[in-house]
């Protein structure tokens, strides 16, 4: 039920609705998400990575940073999330231990058939 109840809010919601500080603070963690990210590109955890999706590559919708091969939204998301997360840089919401900038890195691979976004 509350899955429902927060797609219902998310499909509702118009950017108009959130508050300044809101979208201040989502443009930071976007901004540190990508920098861990592009630099991440640059260390052997996140070379290993791209190797492998030279290996795979697969064909896709979507790419990965540092690239410019296609390949599935799995595996954008694995490589994006993996390298973004890969130096410990990111930022860390305390009451959760959880780094909440490494799961837009797969969002934006995202593909929706239907053309929607």
């Amino acid at each position: 039920m509350i899955t429902r109840q927060l797609a219902a809010y998310a499909a509702g919601l118009r950017f108009a609705d959130i508050p300044p500080d809101v979208v201040r603070a989502t443009k930071a963690v976007v901004l540190d998400c990508l920098g861990t990210l592009l630099a991440g590109t640059r260390y052997p955890v996140g070379e290993r990575t791209l190797a492998f999706v030279h290996d795979v590559a697969e064909g896709g919708p979507c790419t990965v940073a540092g690239t410019t091969v296609t390949t599935s939204t799995v595996t954008a998301a694995f490589a994006n999330a993996t390298i973004a997360h890969c130096l410990e840089l990111d930022d860390n919401y305390n009451p959760a231990n959880a780094h909440i900038a490494a799961s837009p890195s797969g969002v934006e691979n995202v593909h929706f058939p239907d053309s929607r976004s």
